[in-house]
């Protein structure tokens, strides 16, 4: 059997992307990590993802890693991160404390779910959140 174990999502501060991912987006410490630089994360619904330290990476893997730009729009992610959410709107209102940058408004995707496409201030990590449920554009 094949599958994908989790997604490592590169960073220059885990402590400082911390408190988006867990009070912003509602994600919870798998387990608090014996390592420096390095956290794994879950979900809801028990999906696994870690916040990596590019400083971190570079000296266990020997490569170079770049850091997403936090220039607004600079969409630089080495691959496309989805968040489900159940409600789009209240996650928005969590966000806004973390000066998220909209790079995309609400839209109706033809699959019947709602995304926006978001910005991370401090990481400059862009992602989209998608409500699969019923949502009301305004």
């Amino acid at each position: 059997m094949t599958q994908i174990g989790y997604t490592i999502l590169v960073v220059e501060s885990v402590q400082e992307s911390l408190p988006f991912w867990t009070k912003g987006l509602g994600f919870v410490l798998e387990k608090p990590s014996d390592v420096a630089g390095y956290q794994t994360l879950v979900s809801s619904t028990g999906q696994t993802f870690a916040l990596v330290e590019a400083s971190v990476l570079e000296a266990h893997t020997g490569v170079a890693v770049a850091l997403p730009s936090k220039e607004i729009g600079q969409w630089q992610n080495p691959l496309f991160f989805s968040v489900e959410v159940d409600d789009l709107d209240s996650v928005l209102e969590r966000l806004k404390p973390f000066e998220v940058h909209l790079l995309k408004a609400p839209s109706l995707m033809p699959w019947g779910a709602t995304v926006v496409f978001v910005q991370d201030s401090q990481s400059g990590l862009c992602f989209e959140l998608s409500q699969l449920k019923a949502y009301t554009i305004s």
